[in-house]
């Protein structure tokens, strides 16, 4: 569904496009969409693979279509994440359409890297991050090693990693932690008690597997989610701008 909902909104020479969406004829009935897309011959794959005679013309005017379908995607803060020439479609008159944009999500998760980098104030000793199909995982670290490579990127697994992610997680990641599901469930009461904030499963997966490497590795210094919390209690005078100069002793 990301993949149709995103060739809907890029329109461009070299990509390609979607012609017609085939719904079910009833909400009952909705097993299947049938998606159709504009007619290509063939891809790059099989010119290169089916082709002798291709001249540094032919070369450089695939290069040139690439590039420029790469620029427009780019632009638009979208990245492919899986461009090969089997994703490349083609046609007989050498034109070429990018296609396959199923794995472009995965790719953008960086920007939660950039993030993450971007709002801590001193250095990152590690990043903890929950993995599903790998696409979150895979962003952050790409990108996280990128700019920083001594952090330290862990994930704790919930289900079967994705083939291509799982390319770059082994290739990126320095560790992974398995929590059961009591520490998960432990992790949601501690950050309830501390902040009274209701973690969904997956973010109370990332603060468990950042308890269970404290604990693995004696960080006793840390404290991940077991502080307790502190009541404050104080008396008014009721008097004018009595609160004015309560609010002002507490931020000074």
């Amino acid at each position: 569904m990301h993949e149709i909902k995103l060739l809907r909104l890029l329109r461009h020479p070299d990509i390609v496009e979607i012609k017609y969406i085939l719904l079910p004829p009833s909400r009952s009935k909705f097993k299947d969409i049938y998606v159709v897309f504009e007619l290509m011959g063939s891809d790059l794959h099989q010119v290169i693979k089916a082709n002798d005679d291709l001249t540094p013309e032919h070369h450089q005017f695939f290069l040139y279509q690439l590039l420029r379908g790469l620029k427009y995607i780019h632009s638009a803060n979208v990245f492919h994440g899986d461009l090969k020439p089997r994703n490349i479609l083609a046609n007989t008159d050498s034109k070429l359409k990018i296609c396959d944009f199923g794995l472009h999500s995965m790719i953008h998760q960086g920007i939660v890297g950039m993030e993450i980098v971007r709002q801590m104030q001193g250095p990152i000793h590690a990043i903890f991050i929950p993995v599903g199909g790998g696409g979150l995982i895979a962003g952050i670290a790409a990108y996280v090693k990128r700019v920083s490579p001594e952090v330290f990127a862990d994930g704790v697994a919930v289900k079967e990693v994705g083939l291509v992610t799982f390319c770059l997680c082994r290739e990126l990641i320095d560790g992974v932690v398995l929590v059961a599901r009591d520490a998960i469930c432990a992790s949601i009461k501690d950050m309830f008690e501390e902040k009274r904030s209701i973690l969904e499963p997956t973010g109370a997966l990332a603060l468990a597997g950042a308890e269970a490497y404290c604990e693995f590795y004696n960080l006793k210094d840390i404290n991940v989610g077991r502080q307790q919390e502190a009541v404050l209690a104080t008396f008014l005078q009721e008097e004018p701008e009595s609160f004015k100069q309560f609010c002002e002793l507490v931020h000074n």
